[in-house]
């Protein structure tokens, strides 16, 4: 198993309470570059947390999925002013790509939802990073965690990547997934979908970006490495007491920078 992430439960749904109450977990599997299954975990009677000697159960159920990829390269990005760079005689940082863990798991309304990163060929045949996403009807059969897929998809840029996807979704399942957009015609830039159970829509872009990633991390003068800088600081995302959801990821704006990195992160509340 590669990484063991838990669901949370937004506010204005209930988390599950058969089987003596159970937390849900995902994680992706990592043998292959190439992966076509999902991990759904179940921990059980957690009712008895209550109890002096509680007496827990971890289940584990494998789900086949759409095929998800292990990046095989680092992310372009586009060229613009670069003060550290130029004052190292840098090249243009790549971007790190990631990995194919699972970053996020929700538990909304009897539906399981997860996302991670995934390689992909874009329409130009070029290797770029996008977005999947699963959702699960988790439940049980004869008291073993008994998943189904219920509806799954791959968000995808041509010509750009999209790194470290989040999802949130409130108690109707109608949510968001945000990322960082990067891509050799884009700066990196603060983008989500619309999503539902009968799938994803168009990608917005809720803060473009104004220059590249400029951090010491990507020059190896100063940060070491080999030229790719790091993008690590994950996306998040949140569902508010009215239903509302808030998400942040990384982006690289025009504002007053610290010596060494020029990121921020931007804040988006779309209306699902």
């Amino acid at each position: 198993e590669f990484t063991v992430i838990p669901a949370n439960t937004p506010p204005g749904t209930t988390p599950f309470l058969n089987q003596n109450g159970a937390e849900f977990f995902v994680s992706s599997r990592f043998v292959n570059d190439t992966e076509t299954s999902l991990g759904v975990w179940a921990l059980v009677n957690t009712r008895s947390l209550d109890d002096p000697t509680p007496s827990l159960e971890l289940q584990l159920n494998p789900v086949t999925t759409q095929a998800y990829n292990f990046p095989s390269q680092p992310s372009e990005q586009k060229e613009g002013f670069r003060p550290l760079g130029a004052l190292v005689n840098g090249a243009l940082p790549t971007i790190d790509s990631g990995d194919f863990r699972v970053l996020s798991v929700v538990y909304a309304s009897n539906r399981l939802w997860a996302t991670l990163g995934s390689e992909i060929t874009d329409e130009n045949g070029d290797k770029r990073m996008a977005a999947a996403y699963f959702a699960f009807n988790p439940g049980f059969k004869n008291g073993f965690v008994n998943p189904k897929l219920v509806t799954q998809g791959v968000i995808s840029e041509t010509g750009a990547n999209l790194l470290r996807p989040a999802i949130a979704v409130n108690a109707q399942n109608k949510g968001a997934i945000v990322f960082t957009l990067v891509g050799p015609n884009d700066f990196p830039s603060s983008a989500f979908v619309p999503v539902d159970q009968t799938g994803s829509g168009s990608i917005q872009i809720s803060r473009a970006g104004n220059e590249p990633e400029d951090g010491f991390t990507g020059y190896p003068q100063i940060g070491g490495g080999n030229g790719t800088a790091r993008w690590g600081d994950y996306s998040a995302a949140a569902v508010d007491g009215d239903g509302s959801i808030w998400m942040g990821t990384e982006y690289t704006p025009d504002l007053n920078r610290t010596s060494l990195a020029p990121w921020n992160t931007h804040i988006t509340r779309p209306a699902p």
